[in-house]
């Protein structure tokens, strides 16, 4: 199953937003934010973060132009890949694996990407994507692409599956070094889990 979700700023609400907000709070302190980044796994060059709570593995990878495209290109959806580059959106892609006894709920909506003081968003919602597209037929066909793709509810991960889909976010001008992306929207049993998955910005200056 394939899902894709959208960013605007936005308030810290849930215990994974908190303890993301915290964590990325102290480590920024004393770093100046990356004006033109790119996202790589805290403590690596790697694209891709994996944590594992409950069972529940969950594991974010951060798209750059190559990945997108490739990405884009994986699900049929290649047509989309000029038209999103162009966009000031960060992207993610999203895999999560119920290894929990229990169904997993998930709702995309509760997260929020931070970095512990200059910025906290949420996804991108239509209304907002519709204001960044070029105005023109080719705007609506991009908006019903991407509709197909869209989770907006919550949805039920049954033990041994897995879901699999993309977060949009609106890409700040400059991003704080430690960065956090927090999902509220996980709940096992009817209990909520904290998941937080940590980047590094790092310079994209010279690539």
């Amino acid at each position: 199953m394939t899902i894709f979700s959208y960013g605007k700023w936005d308030s810290c609400r849930g215990l994974a937003c908190l303890a993301a907000l915290a964590m990325v709070f102290t480590l920024s302190c004393a770093s100046k934010p990356v004006k033109d980044y790119r996202l790589v796994a805290q403590g690596s060059l790697s694209a891709s973060r994996v944590v594992i709570v409950n069972g529940v593995k969950v594991a974010a990878v951060y798209l750059d132009e190559k990945h997108l495209a490739e990405t884009l290109r994986e699900k049929g959806y290649e047509r989309l890949s000029n038209t999103l580059q162009e966009l000031p959106l960060d992207y993610f892609l999203l895999t999560i694996t119920n290894g929990a006894s229990l169904p997993v709920d998930f709702n995309p909506r509760e997260a929020n990407l931070m970095d512990g003081g200059w910025n906290n968003l949420s996804p991108v919602d239509f209304s907002d994507l519709y204001m960044l597209l070029p105005p023109g037929s080719g705007r609506k066909t991009v908006l019903q692409d991407l509709q197909k793709l869209t989770l907006n509810r919550v949805v039920r991960i049954k033990p041994g599956e897995t879901l699999e889909g993309m977060f949009l976010f609106q890409r700040p001008e400059s991003m704080g070094k430690n960065v956090a992306l927090a999902l509220d929207g996980f709940y096992l049993d009817g209990k909520p889990l904290t998941v937080v998955l940590t980047f590094n910005a790092i310079s994209r200056e010279g690539e």
